[in-house]
């Protein structure tokens, strides 16, 4: 967890670009987590990672798959669509019950 006065400074983003980037030069094929669902700066963190995403939730927490793009040129757009199907999932099935009142899962 950030101080105070870093929170929503982007350190979060940045951590995780720098750790995916580590990671794929390792070889590192993806990352799986499981987040709160209360956690709503932890699923905008996820929802914007690089990659294909899959996610499914039991009553404690939210499963996040990432798998990294392929560095052999996979489609840029195929990542956005499945980046876009993701935020939708997270969207519809959290809005009601875990983010404030009128705000998305991108913090809109």
């Amino acid at each position: 967890m950030a101080a105070p006065e870093f929170q929503g400074a982007g350190l979060g983003t940045a951590l995780q670009a720098r750790l995916q980037e580590y990671a794929m030069n390792r070889g590192v094929r993806g990352f799986v987590s499981e987040i709160v669902p209360r956690n709503t700066s932890m699923l905008r963190l996820a929802a914007r990672a690089q990659g294909t995403m899959t996610t499914s939730r039991d009553v404690d927490s939210v499963h996040v798959t990432v798998l990294f793009p392929d560095r052999s040129g996979a489609s840029q757009a195929t990542q956005q669509n499945a980046q876009r199907d993701w935020t939708s999932v997270v969207t519809s099935q959290y809005t009601d019950t875990h983010l404030p009142s009128g705000q998305d899962v991108q913090g809109n």
